[in-house]
């Protein structure tokens, strides 16, 4: 097997080396260039040529650079290894990331009642946990300040006269519907709620067409979508992918464009190619 000169990975130039990192095959050696290389620009081309949960887990322990770590949790979806990543590392960015892809209602319950985990963590998996039943039985029986408080906070936000806040277990709206939803609850609300479902084709067309209406709202919209393009799953990456085409300015689009058509999945090189080229 034919792998590029370890001397060309150690060039002084960046350039070479992405060059270098591109004829890799072997998963351990991608992993060493993502928590490596000096070069945030080749560790986060690293972190996307991985698709194993666990070599990404292992550029989120060890990697040296933060947005390698970060794009590395973004693209987990094993609910428990998020888990254990929260358990693992205290990094306030690592951190917020995880919780960004951890929906799993029992996994986010086990946290919380956790007390390895600390105190931070345990407040956000409550905060992002719906159960009043459960919320209740904190409020009564866990004696941690900071903990007990934001189950108390959640209890009261949840019993408040409104609109409910959105569940991790809810189903995201319907893009038909989506109009209606946003002038209900608020864009801001919603946005947020759907983009904890952005493994759904359901939930990226809906965050598409928040995106393309071109209001304050539509940048966070646009966030979860670019997120979305790291998924494991290529139909997801593709779903992304057409909604971005309807809502990006033509430079940064094409920058994206340019990246997928180096997506290791031949439909979604396809896709961009068919964007770029159309």
């Amino acid at each position: 097997m034919a792998l590029f000169p370890r001397s060309k990975l150690k060039h002084p130039d960046e350039e070479v080396r992405l060059a270098a990192l591109r004829k890799l095959s072997d998963p351990a050696r991608i992993v060493e260039v993502a928590c490596k290389d000096v070069s945030p620009k080749v560790r986060l081309e690293a972190v996307r040529m991985l698709t194993d949960p666990a070599d990404l887990a292992a550029v989120v322990r060890n990697g040296e650079g933060e947005e390698a770590r970060i794009a590395a949790v973004g693209r987990i979806q094993d609910q428990n290894l998020l888990a254990r990543i929260l358990l693992e590392r205290k990094n306030n960015a690592v951190m917020k990331a995880a919780f960004e892809n951890l929906t799993d209602p029992d996994v986010l319950k086990e946290i919380a009642e956790d007390d390895r985990y600390n105190i931070a963590t345990r407040r956000i998996a409550i905060e992002n946990f719906a159960d009043q039943s459960f919320l209740e039985e904190v409020a009564e029986n866990v004696t941690t300040p900071g903990v007990k408080e934001a189950a108390l906070k959640r209890l009261a936000g949840e019993s408040a006269s409104g609109p409910p806040k959105a569940s991790p277990q809810a189903s995201p709206p319907e893009p038909g519907h989506i109009e209606k939803i946003l002038e209900r609850y608020g864009t801001e609300r919603i946005v947020e709620a759907i983009g904890k479902f952005r493994g759904s084709e359901k939930a990226i067309r809906s965050l598409g067409l928040i995106a393309g209406k071109g209001t304050e709202e539509s940048g966070r919209a646009l966030h979860f979508l670019e997120k979305a393009l790291q998924h494991s799953n290529p139909r997801i990456r593709i779903c992304a992918l057409e909604e971005l085409a309807g809502a990006l300015p033509g430079d940064r689009l094409e920058a994206i464009l340019e990246k997928l058509l180096q997506d290791p999945d031949s439909a979604v090189r396809e896709v961009a190619n068919r964007i770029l080229t159309g």
